[in-house]
């Protein structure tokens, strides 16, 4: 039997130790909630990297980058690509052993070089054309700019409730039809929430506030994977669930994070 895998990354969660320790929050209820559905829990799990395209082509790649990001690409060459492609090793495995690969995310970040599985939503037509067709010039232009901003990726808003449902139900409806396929699938759900913060210098102030809205942002990503993972499971009993996140939460901006004394003090 090949079951059904769905992989779900819920952006910038962190592990229930840094909640604790950093956030003072108590995921205990949610642990729980996965346990009661038979999940394994590895609570002390770290990421290996610091940002979503390095991690999430770390995993799907099953190797670490090593050298590769010191050689000034911060956004590693064709990661985009690599993550949604069958050039992927994880990606090529579940390929050949028939089945269909989909992925359903809340932006179109990892879509910008296009889609080179069966399915993505929500799909980014415009992608890197964009840069090659349209000049710098025309962008400044007021009425193009907003056109242009209309049709390129964005970034869902945390605030913003009503993209936020329509994910949700995107998702949703998903399971409803990969349920009743014939063909086995890999569908791998990214959601922007709980965040990080901004990844560039911040001050004490902004790191602050985002510490303070954080709490909601960490209910809202729990309240979505246990509605997620109970909706697979009320429709696909036999479903394999993963759930990882693709890195930590925040303190991009305080500290430079690749110097060696702060990697020595990650324990």
């Amino acid at each position: 039997k090949k079951p059904n895998v769905y992989y779900i990354v819920p952006d910038g969660y962190p592990n229930a130790e840094a909640l604790k320790a950093i956030f003072n929050l108590d995921a205990t209820d949610f642990y729980e909630h996965l346990k009661l559905s038979r999940f394994t829990i590895y609570p002390s799990t770290f990421s290996n990297y610091t940002y979503t395209l390095a991690s999430i082509s770390s995993v799907l790649g099953m190797d670490h980058h090593y050298y590769r990001g010191s050689i000034g690409n911060f956004e590693f060459l064709n990661a985009r690509k690599f993550i949604v492609s069958e050039q992927s090793p994880v990606v090529k495995i579940f390929r050949n052993n028939g089945y269909q690969v989909h992925y359903v995310h809340e932006d179109q970040f990892l879509f910008l070089s296009g889609c080179f599985v069966d399915s993505c939503w929500p799909m980014a037509f415009w992608g890197e054309l964009n840069d090659i067709l349209v000049p710098p010039s025309l962008k400044s232009i007021p009425l193009l700019a907003r056109v242009n901003e209309a049709i390129t990726a964005r970034r869902v808003s945390k605030d913003d409730e009503q993209s936020r449902s329509e994910f949700m139900q995107r998702v949703l409806e998903h399971i409803d039809l990969m349920s009743e396929q014939y063909m086995p699938h890999f569908t791998y759900i990214h959601a922007i929430n709980p965040s990080h913060s901004f990844p560039s210098e911040q001050t004490s102030e902004q790191l602050a506030s985002f510490r303070k809205d954080y709490f909601k942002q960490i209910q809202i990503a729990n309240d979505e994977m246990l509605s997620m993972v109970s909706h697979i499971l009320t429709r696909d009993p036999s479903a394999l669930i993963i759930v990882n996140a693709d890195h930590g939460a925040w303190g991009y901006g305080n500290t430079h994070y690749s110097k060696k004394e702060i990697l020595e003090s990650v324990s």
